[in-house]
């Protein structure tokens, strides 16, 4: 086949994936972090930090009024790794929906304007003395903070 030709199969061809959610790896703490806006108007975000042992450890919800929902999760990042820096955890995996959000904050590509000052607020917290993941996650296996 030249590389001009498509086999129709493989592009229709769909891949499973098991989706769940996973304890956090050993000596870490895992945070799930979500937002979502509603209409343009009505925007919140959330995050729930799990420990190794699936303990509830600390959680946060805020309304954050007119934004996008890009903007809301960025807020939820930033909300949940300030949560866990004042509670001392010192090794972090950040789970995300989002995978615009995970980009922005894992390479040093362009920055959506609407949300360059949380990206900056987020960046500085990662250079902090501490060691956080920032990972993409399915809203399936994100479904403990999407209440």
């Amino acid at each position: 086949m030249s590389a001009s030709q498509v086999n129709h199969d493989d592009v229709n061809a769909k891949q499973q994936i098991m989706v769940s959610w996973t304890l956090p790896l050993s000596g870490y703490v895992k945070i799930n972090s979500d937002g979502a806006c509603k209409g343009g108007l009505r925007a919140g975000c959330g995050g729930l930090i799990i420990g190794e042992a699936r303990e509830w450890l600390c959680s946060f919800s805020k309304f954050l009024g007119k934004c996008s929902a890009y903007v809301a999760e960025l807020w939820g990042v930033l909300e949940s790794l300030r949560l866990a820096w004042r509670y001392g955890f010192s090794k972090v995996e950040v789970h995300v929906d989002s995978k615009v959000v995970v980009k922005n904050l894992t390479s040093n590509g362009d920055v959506v304007a609407a949300g360059f000052w949380l990206v900056q607020k987020i960046l500085q917290l990662l250079e902090l003395d501490w060691e956080v993941k920032v990972c993409h996650t399915y809203c399936k296996a994100n479904f403990c903070v999407d209440a």
